[in-house]
């Protein structure tokens, strides 16, 4: 593991479908450079139980049960949130991940990519996050 990663990058993930949720999680937990640090379904409880685990980064599904990713973006950057947001999203549109970044997101993967290059995308977004 390089200086850089010395430090683990604590992840929480929300996801309308808790069983992916639950298998991100697991699945990041496996890298040494991640800390899964909780995981969610909905977006009322995502930014407090994020805070309430001291996330570094946020993985966020777009469409939740009870509101988007756009919403919970307005509600971050409102109550200042301290972590980096990434779409992780079933759905590709430019219109979509141009909103959201332009909302505050840290990036838009969509599903079904590989483990690797969301792996990889979260690492960036931490590098970047602790250069600042």
């Amino acid at each position: 593991m390089s200086s850089q990663t010395a430090e683990r990058c604590r992840v929480f993930v929300v996801d309308n479908n808790e069983d992916l949720a639950w298998s991100l999680s697991a699945l990041l937990a496996m890298e040494p450079d991640f800390e899964a640090v909780g995981h969610c379904s909905t977006g009322a409880e995502s930014l407090a139980q994020a805070r309430a685990a001291r996330a570094d980064i946020l993985i966020l599904d777009f469409r939740l049960p009870d509101c988007t990713a756009l919403q919970v973006l307005d509600e971050a950057r409102a109550t200042a949130a301290n972590f980096g947001i990434l779409i992780y999203s079933g759905y590709l549109a430019d219109e979509l991940t141009a909103q959201a970044m332009a909302k505050g997101a840290a990036g838009y993967i969509v599903k079904g990519g590989s483990f690797e290059a969301l792996a990889q995308e979260i690492r960036r977004v931490h590098r970047e996050r602790t250069l600042v």
